[in-house]
């Protein structure tokens, strides 16, 4: 039977969550992102170059081999940010939890109740996910992370060529507007910029129904578009892509309500492959708390630290969450952010 106390234990919390891993839809950063501990609170980033194959120097018998430059890199260090909420159960929330378990004698009852009750401290949990996804998406697309709580002010600046982020000529949608011509242009300068090979773009739903609505692909899908009262199958639009440009299109829509993770209007082309590493290390109550007799502590695998701890007087028990995280974005150069809408 579970108890009171399970409600309360951050092993048993974490389970519940880990239990119910396939009703939650997976965040993009967990695909874009390697998930990976970090042993200190910095994270170091090194930018190399990809240098294209060329031809040897040809040469005549007892001369000199001609040099060759090495491939150059830079790197960069940023520091991990941390973050902490709690969240607590008062001697009346015990109460009332402790007369229901008592008066629902049955397994199935018992665990109904607990598991309404799990739901709480988990969105801990959910939240601490949740945060990882925004980190992502802001490095994502703009290279950039900043976050504000208070006074604090973090912020954390990938590097992002200035020539990676770039703005169409024409807004698409319109008849006038040729989203496959921007789209390769842009591979083609990565290209030649520094070797990067273009596996997808990336957009939410809103931009990509502007890609259906733009000449270029009307009248490349030989469609008669009389008036604006018509309709392109998805798969269609998404087959020329790929025929055309060699690439995949993704579409994301999460986000907050109408607020997308990708911005309306914004475009990623991305190489295949993680783009960076979500770095996690240990946080102070890892370092500080464990095997402390007072709290009950744990972590989850990808560095979610859950603990919980007593107050005495009145009685309470608060659930606490914390991480040290950031997405290094090791492959900012490697990407180009395309602004697709009116112009600025």
């Amino acid at each position: 039977m579970r108890t009171l106390a399970d409600i309360e234990n951050p092993n048993a919390i974490i389970g519940y969550w880990n239990q119910r891993a396939n009703e939650r839809q997976p965040y993009l950063y967990q695909s874009l992102f390697s998930t990976v501990y970090n042993s200190t609170d910095e994270v170091e980033l090194i930018y190399g170059e990809n240098e294209p194959a060329r031809m040897l120097t040809a040469t005549t018998d007892d001369v000199k081999a001609v040099k060759l430059n090495n491939i150059g890199f830079e790197s960069d260090k940023f520091g991990l940010i941390p973050f902490k909420n709690y969240k607590g159960m008062d001697e009346k929330r015990r109460s009332d939890i402790k007369n229901a378990l008592a008066n629902n004698a049955s397994q199935a009852q018992v665990e109904a109740i607990t598991n309404t009750q799990y739901q709480d401290p988990a969105t801990l949990l959910t939240d601490a996910t949740f945060t990882r996804e925004v980190l992502s998406m802001q490095a994502l697309t703009t290279g950039k992370i900043s976050v504000t709580s208070g006074n604090l002010l973090y912020k954390r600046d990938f590097g992002l060529p200035a020539e990676h982020k770039v703005e169409v000529s024409t807004e698409w949608g319109n008849m006038d507007s040729a989203p496959l011509a921007d789209i390769q242009e842009q591979i083609d300068k990565i290209n030649d910029d520094n070797g990067t090979v273009i596996a997808h773009a990336l957009m939410n739903g809103r931009t990509f129904r502007k890609i259906a609505k733009s000449g270029e692909v009307i009248n490349s899908l030989a469609i008669d578009k009389s008036s604006n009262n018509i309709a392109i199958a998805q798969p269609a639009v998404k087959q020329l892509i790929t025929d055309t440009l060699g690439i995949d299109t993704l579409i994301y829509n999460k986000g907050v309500g109408s607020d997308r993770f990708i911005p309306d209007d914004t475009v990623i082309l991305l190489p295949a492959g993680p783009v960076g590493r979500l770095a996690w290390t240990d946080t102070n109550e890892d370092l500080g708390l464990q095997g402390e007799s007072s709290v009950q502590l744990s972590r989850t695998t990808d560095g979610m630290t859950l603990y919980t701890a007593r107050q005495f007087d009145p009685v309470g028990t608060f659930v606490h969450i914390s991480q040290k995280v950031l997405p290094a974005f090791d492959k900012v150069r490697n990407v180009v952010i395309m602004s697709v809408g009116p112009k600025a």
